[in-house]
């Protein structure tokens, strides 16, 4: 599995969803925080030591927000599923 094909596929690896929920549990932001502050999202990600996320999130420089969106996306997606997993458990 390539990068090329993470992005053409829009498969967003866990260790992306997680990194950035890490990042919104931090600041207690929502999604759509997260994208307004998308450049401290990116400044976080490299202090971390993880700009290689960023470049993943941005293949086309800062603007290019749609593999972003989607990441954000499926954030949320997997918080609500484990909300959902752990509801059902307890």
């Amino acid at each position: 599995m390539t990068l090329d094909w993470l992005i053409e596929n829009r498969t967003i690896p866990l260790e992306v969803t997680n990194s950035l929920q890490e990042i919104a549990d931090k600041y207690q932001y929502s999604a759509d925080q997260m994208h307004h502050h998308k450049l401290q999202v990116v400044d976080e990600l490299y202090q971390a030591g993880k700009g290689y996320i960023a470049k993943f999130l941005f293949p086309g420089g800062r603007h290019d927000n749609e593999q972003w969106l989607h990441a954000l996306i499926r954030m949320e997606i997997r918080r609500l599923d484990q909300i959902c997993n752990s509801i059902e458990k307890g």
